[in-house]
């Protein structure tokens, strides 16, 4: 992003930050056009001490779906190129490095859980997008209601996921015990 904006990031204002991302959002040519900024995301904090740790990672199945519609907007290719440009992001930059994250954990001596969250809301043109688990974590389907990932889904549906999700959350939270598979919830 500095290079488009001709200084360092912590240097521009908002409106050139937002300028930049819409330019190298329109100019993404494959591949996502954003991501960890200095980070090795596959060298964690605390991979190596010496108490083990509890570590949960998740995905979701099509957490690529809203990206992809950003960088194709009114050039969409048709629904079945779409689904397979999502999958291959998908596993490219969420799932692929979340299971080696986890493959590493594993080695290093500490106990991790992966999940990947399959929950695809009805009428959604996202599917079980990037985020589509915040309303689930976050507030009550009222506080989601004009959210487009969850398109129609019947707020009985999402109240209910939610209470799962929070719980499971909060139990592995408190004793690290991994999350059970549910309806919307696969363990890998």
């Amino acid at each position: 992003m500095s290079h488009v904006l001709g200084k360092p990031l912590d240097m521009a204002s908002i409106d050139e930050i937002m300028g930049a991302q819409k330019m190298l959002i329109s100019r993404a040519h494959g591949g996502m056009p954003f991501g960890p900024v200095g980070v090795d995301i596959l060298r964690p904090a605390g991979l190596h001490r010496s108490k083990p740790l509890d570590v949960l990672i998740t995905w979701n199945r099509d957490d690529a779906s809203p990206f992809i519609a950003l960088r194709f907007g009114a050039r969409k290719f048709g629904r079945i190129i779409d689904r397979i440009l999502t999958s291959y992001e998908t596993r490219a930059v969420f799932s692929k490095p979340g299971r080696t994250l986890g493959s590493q954990l594993r080695k290093a001596g500490h106990s991790v859980s992966t999940c990947e969250i399959v929950w695809r809301p009805q009428d959604s043109r996202y599917g079980a997008a990037h985020c589509v688990e915040l309303p689930l974590l976050l507030g009550s389907h009222e506080d989601w209601v004009h959210a487009p990932m969850l398109g129609s889904a019947p707020a009985r549906q999402v109240e209910r996921y939610g209470r799962e999700a929070r719980s499971l959350w909060t139990e592995f939270a408190r004793s690290g015990q991994s999350p059970g598979q549910t309806e919307w919830l696969e363990i890998v």
